[in-house]
C-alpha cells in the first residue's frame, strides 16, 4: 500500500510539522503559492478560528525542499475559474518556473486554489507541463484518476472517516492519499494526534510513503 500526503499554503507550522515527517522518515509534498512569500521574512497572511497564520519565508520553503517535495500553489492563491486566460497561464507558468528555480528540481505537481476548477484551468495546467493536479474531492479508491489533472484524494487529515479510509487502502492494496492546512493543527491533542498517524503509517508493515510525482514516473 503506498501512502501519500500533502499540505498547503507554506505556513509556519509545517517546520513543526517537517520534523515529525523526518522523525517517522515521511514523504510529504508542500504546495506553494510564492507570491505570497517574501524572500527573508515570514508575513501575516490570514487568520484561523481567531489564530495568525504566518507564512514561511522563501529561504525557509528552499529548506523544506532538500527533504520533501514541492508542487505549485499558484502565484497568488486565486479563484483560478474566474481568471482571464492571460492571468490564468501566469498563475501555472510563473509559478512553476520560480519553483523550479528555487529547489533546483521539475515541478510536475499542482493544488487547485480552493480546491476549484474547470475544463479551462485542467487544459491550462496540461499545456503548462504539469502531470497533476490534487483536488479537495474525496475518492476511494483515488487511485488511478480518471485525470491525473483532477485527482482526487481520499480524505482531509481531519476527517472522520481517516482511519476508515487507511484501513481500507490497507485491505485493497491502495493508494492513501490525505491533505490538509498544517494552521488547522491547533492543540498539543492535535499535534499528538498527527505524530500518531504519521508514526503508524510509517510503522505499518504493508504502508510505504511516495511523493505525489513518483505516481507517474
Amino acid at each position: 500500500m503506498i501512502a501519500v500526503q500533502c499540505w498547503d499554503d507554506g505556513v509556519q507550522n509545517d517546520l513543526k510539522l517537517a520534523d515529525i515527517l523526518r522523525k517517522y522518515k515521511a514523504k510529504a509534498c508542500f504546495n506553494i503559492d510564492v507570491g505570497r512569500h517574501l524572500r527573508d521574512c515570514r508575513r501575516l497572511l490570514a487568520e484561523h478560528n481567531g489564530q495568525p497564520i504566518i507564512s514561511l519565508s522563501m529561504n525557509e520553503i528552499k529548506s523544506l525542499s532538500v527533504d520533501f517535495e514541492l508542487a505549485s500553489h499558484s502565484v497568488t492563491h486565486p479563484h483560478l475559474t474566474t481568471c482571464s486566460a492571460e492571468r490564468l497561464k501566469y498563475e501555472l507558468d510563473s509559478s512553476k518556473k520560480m519553483l523550479e528555480e528555487l529547489s533546483g528540481r521539475e515541478i510536475r505537481g499542482f493544488a487547485y486554489p480552493f480546491g476549484e476548477y474547470n475544463e479551462e484551468t485542467v487544459e491550462a495546467l496540461r499545456v503548462s507541463g504539469y502531470k497533476y493536479a490534487r483536488t479537495v474531492k474525496n475518492a476511494s479508491p483515488s487511485y488511478p484518476p480518471r485525470d491525473p489533472l483532477e485527482f482526487h484524494p481520499n480524505c482531509h487529515f481531519l476527517s472522520r472517516n481517516f482511519m476508515e479510509e487507511f484501513s481500507k487502502a490497507v485491505e485493497r492494496n491502495e493508494l492513501f492519499w490525505f491533505w490538509g492546512h498544517s494552521y488547522e493543527i491547533e492543540s498539543p491533542e492535535q499535534w499528538q494526534d498527527i505524530e500518531n498517524k504519521i508514526k503508524m503509517i510509517s510503522e505499518h508493515p504493508s504502508a510505504e510513503w511516495k511523493f505525489p510525482s513518483e505516481l507517474f514516473i
